[in-house]
């Protein structure tokens, strides 16, 4: 190895990033969980303003596009992202190898979208597809470049920046396609300049931000363990995409869109408050984790530590979501929609599992292990597609509380196999977790039986609901901590970590 090649690797290695992990980890999740706000924000006025403007079949031909392109995004990545933040140390000759692969990987699939983009306007018998597919899919090359740019600055948890240049772009991205739809005829079209600009952005900044760079290089072999970890997380990803929208086309298929339209609304609703917590929360875990593979005793803490907190965020959350069912669907949605009010309330029992099952994801990443991750998919998705194929007998809200009951019960079976070969136990993950799960099922069940003065159906019944369960939640909670020294103690600790306070003596 050269001294140039020394030195460009010794710039890669994560010298001090053990350092006060625990709060830049708990300050990643903070700060990605308030970027996510912010976009869903801008996203919002985009949409509210596009929409008066465009007419819906304008937004239906996108959507064709787009989820065509979302498909192919999920197979361009390959996995390459994870295995550069998963390994403790990685080489600069890797690097270039991945980003090499992956960019001509984007450009692969750039080309078989514009080739078969004839054929998909056959398809849906609109010419007009061909050409708007054609341009979203610049979005794959586009993203490719600074693809590791991002897992570099991912690595190096380098929160502000990530958060910073996602806002940014989403922001600026959202102005352009707005004033194009205002002062110009170019109609739809507006809404694929908006991703084209968004991806090119943040590759662009990607790229300045981090100091990392590409060169031209023989050694192919040295990324050969990284596509590997990545291959299998690919076809987990593309199982578990599959898994996604099986239940919108066996109810479209089975009921029709009026019935579908009842389920996706209330799919929609139950499914934000876990984007907004569990995406953020996993980015920053799993990098945090993956720091500390070697050093098991630490990893062990931080896993539990960050299990615990995250299912004292969902857990009640999805208790109070069925406690007030009826009022958020009526306030968010409208009288129209009362037939989502069951479906909902039966979406939102699977929650409770949430937490542990999206966790398993930290630990098979973080140690490398992706394998295990594409064996349990290949296991349970079929099941979990089984089970909704059941609830069909019994309408949507069938299909829903199938796929929450088979959800819960395949949830203990994937932490032991997951924990199998790791430093962690089952009855300790389950122990740990029963506390804040215990003190919300005990408040649903209270607040379930006090009259509220306030029957209709209205905002300020559902405030009535939320300060009677938080009282509620707060009181459980802490009667039950009676029994619960060590997790108390542990989530004392993890408060005192994310609020940079010394630790006690004893924690």
């Amino acid at each position: 190895m050269s001294a140039a090649e020394g030195a460009r690797n010794a710039q890669l290695q994560d010298i001090d990033m053990t350092q006060g992990l625990g709060r830049r980890t708990a300050y990643g999740g903070i700060l990605a969980l308030a970027s996510q706000l912010t976009r869903i924000g801008i996203s919002l006025v985009s949409i509210g303003v596009m929409a008066r403007v465009l007419q819906p079949s304008d937004f239906g031909l996108v959507a064709i596009a787009t989820t065509i392109t979302a498909f192919a995004m999920l197979l361009q990545d390959m996995g390459l992202s994870a295995a550069v933040v998963q390994p403790e140390n990685v080489e600069d000759e890797t690097l270039s190898v991945l980003w090499i692969v992956g960019n001509i990987f984007a450009l692969f699939l750039f080309l078989l979208i514009a080739v078969s983009s004839p054929m998909v306007s056959m398809l849906f018998a609109d010419k007009r597809i061909a050409n708007l597919l054609l341009l979203t899919s610049l979005t794959l090359p586009l993203t490719a470049i600074g693809f590791l740019h991002r897992a570099l600055l991912q690595r190096w948890m380098r929160w502000t920046s990530l958060q910073g240049i996602s806002l940014l772009s989403t922001l600026a991205s959202a102005v352009v396609a707005i004033t194009l739809v205002l002062t110009t005829d170019i109609g739809y079209w507006a809404l694929a300049v908006q991703s084209l600009l968004a991806a090119g952005l943040q590759s662009m900044m990607y790229w300045f931000t981090s100091a990392w760079r590409p060169k031209l290089t023989t050694r192919w072999r040295s990324g050969l363990p990284s596509l590997r970890f990545g291959l299998f997380l690919t076809v987990f990803s593309v199982i578990n995409y599959a898994h996604r929208y099986a239940d919108n086309l066996l109810i479209g298929w089975r009921f029709g869109t009026v019935e579908l339209g009842y389920y996706s609304r209330a799919y929609a609703i139950m499914s934000m408050p876990l984007q907004l917590v569990n995406g953020p929360a996993g980015t920053a875990i799993i990098a945090s984790l993956s720091r500390l593979q070697s050093r098991e005793a630490e990893w062990r803490q931080l896993y539990m530590d960050a299990l615990l907190i995250l299912t004292f965020i969902t857990a009640p959350l999805a208790s109070f979501l069925i406690f007030a069912a009826p009022e958020l669907i009526t306030i968010v949605l409208g009288p129209n929609f009362t037939k989502s009010i069951p479906i909902f309330m039966a979406l939102s029992i699977g929650m409770f599992a949430q937490p542990v099952m999206s966790s398993t994801g930290w630990l098979w990443i973080s140690t490398g292990n992706t394998k295990d991750m594409a064996i349990w998919a290949a296991f349970s998705v079929p099941l979990l597609i089984c089970s909704m194929g059941i609830g069909l007998l019994w309408g949507a809200s069938g299909v829903a509380l199938a796929y929450s009951a088979t959800f819960t019960l395949l949830t203990p079976l994937c932490t032991v196999f997951s924990a199998r070969r790791l430093p962690i136990s089952t009855y300790e993950v389950y122990h740990a977790i029963s506390w804040p799960i215990l003190g919300a099922l005990v408040s649903l069940a209270v607040c379930s039986q006090v009259e509220l003065p306030f029957p209709e159906l209205t905002i300020l019944a559902l405030v009535s609901k939320g300060a009677l369960y938080s009282l509620s939640f707060v009181l459980a909670t802490t009667a039950a901590s009676v029994f619960y020294p060590v997790q108390r103690r542990r989530l004392t600790r993890s408060i005192r970590v994310f609020f940079g306070r010394p630790l006690q003596k004893g924690d």
